[in-house]
């Protein structure tokens, strides 16, 4: 199984660049971690994928073919906490809280994480932190659909400026209803 979604399977209609760029989003990270399962509290090791757009997904396996869980970073995630600042975790035997980490989410959802070691654990860490705080330009190509808007206004003076990952989602909802 391919280890990105082919631009095919996407949602809705991309040109044949945009496809292209599909393909060519990358991971920021990739590996395993433990995590502790939510109702239960048993942990449990998971593949995680940090995407260049800013989404931390998650997969029972290497092979990501069972994705347990995503978060966009930029809007689900509050704090992320690292070893002794973690709340409430209790570790499985063996474990260092130094190589603890907590996602915390909105409406009461926390990720508790355990990285191999402590070096990890900090990479990690920066990674989530870097994911968070940044956002994501489009391409130009994607900023503005003509199909869904209609062409720009000839009295415009200025291009349309940049829209965000969040605003798109919303332009490509919007358009998914349409066309049911």
């Amino acid at each position: 199984m391919s280890s990105k979604p082919a631009p095919e399977d996407m949602d809705f209609a991309l040109s044949q660049k945009q496809k292209k760029e599909v393909e060519n989003m990358a991971y920021v990270k990739s590996g395993w971690l433990l995590r502790q399962s939510s109702i239960l509290k048993r942990w449990k090791k998971n593949w995680f994928d940090l995407w260049t757009n800013g989404y931390l997904i998650y997969y029972s396996d290497q092979d990501r073919d069972d994705m347990e869980d995503k978060i966009l970073m930029q809007l689900d995630c509050i704090a992320i906490r690292r070893g002794n600042d973690c709340k409430d975790v209790h570790l499985p035997e063996g474990k260092s809280k130094d190589c603890c980490l907590q996602i915390i989410c909105h409406e009461g959802k926390v990720i508790n994480l355990i990285a191999e070691s402590v070096d990890d654990c900090l990479a990690w860490e920066s990674a989530l932190q870097d994911a968070k705080t940044k956002t994501h330009i489009l391409p130009q190509p994607l900023l503005y659909d003509e199909a869904v808007l209609g062409p720009v206004p000839p009295y415009s003076q200025f291009d349309a400026p940049p829209v965000s990952v969040q605003y798109l989602n919303l332009l490509t909802d919007k358009h998914r209803g349409c066309r049911s």
